[in-house]
């Protein structure tokens, strides 16, 4: 019986760590949890460390073919899309690990939708009407609003999926709605322009794993930008552009 955690106590550990024989049977046994303290989120720390050489190819090609065994080919809304009681935690795959799973995976050179080749058609199938995703099921039968987190992470994902097939043609409409999405949000704003209540997106984050910050929605913004070569109104980021002038003056 292995433990249920990874721990490291420096940052150059992690490599090795995610190397070892205990990280490969936790990935078998669950991909995602627990959160944390699993291979994933030391994968994700290494991205956005800087490290990802560091990430054994071994351990995460295992880790895309158990995310295609263990998840649903489906991300559930209704009672009839699964037959019989589903743990949504372990068996339904959410739109913050899909989109990390897509960014970190076309930065290592592993084509994600060869291995999870079901999820290719979630990015149009499952985008909200306003242009986002939510990992709240109930979003799609109920308020069909969007998350920025959830949005965010997925248009990461298909930037640099984008970057690496140098397909900029498949996923463009997706990206174009979810950048809008963002850019009707200011951001990291309501759509009425007034702070999201109990939200601390004003502050910068890190390590982000799936948190979001006014930060990351300019970056994942001016990658979009840079990625297609179109232009945005600049009343669109003003706030957030003048937020990063003040944390960083």
């Amino acid at each position: 019986m292995i433990s249920g955690v990874l721990k490291a106590n420096e940052l150059s550990e992690v490599g090795a760590l995610i190397h070892s024989e205990k990280a490969l049977l936790m990935i078998e046994r669950d991909v995602y949890w627990p959160k944390w303290d699993s291979p994933w989120w030391y994968i994700l720390l290494l991205e956005e460390t800087g490290r990802l050489a560091e990430v054994p190819v071994d351990a995460f090609k295992e880790l895309l073919t158990c995310a295609d065994r263990q998840y649903l080919k489906v991300f559930p809304v209704r009672e009839e899309d699964v037959d019989g009681p589903v743990n949504g935690y372990t068996e339904v795959m959410c739109f913050c690990f899909l989109g990390s799973l897509m960014k970190v995976a076309s930065k290592l050179e592993f084509d994600v939708f060869a291995h999870v080749p079901w999820a290719k058609t979630w990015l149009t199938r499952y985008q909200l009407p306003d242009g986002g995703y939510n990992c709240d099921e109930s979003a799609y039968t109920g308020s069909g609003k969007s998350s920025l987190v959830s949005t965010v992470v997925m248009l990461e994902g298909m930037i640099e999926y984008a970057r690496f097939t140098k397909d900029l043609e498949t996923f463009a409409p997706n990206m174009q709605k979810a950048v809008s999405y963002l850019v009707k949000h200011q951001v990291y704003m309501s759509t009425t322009g007034k702070e999201i209540p109990d939200a601390e997106w004003d502050k910068v984050i890190f390590p982000r794993f799936y948190e979001f910050d006014f930060a990351r929605g300019l970056e994942v913004i001016f990658d979009f930008l840079l990625l297609t070569g179109k232009k945005i109104r600049a009343v669109a980021v003003e706030r957030a552009l003048a937020l990063l002038r003040k944390k960083t003056d």
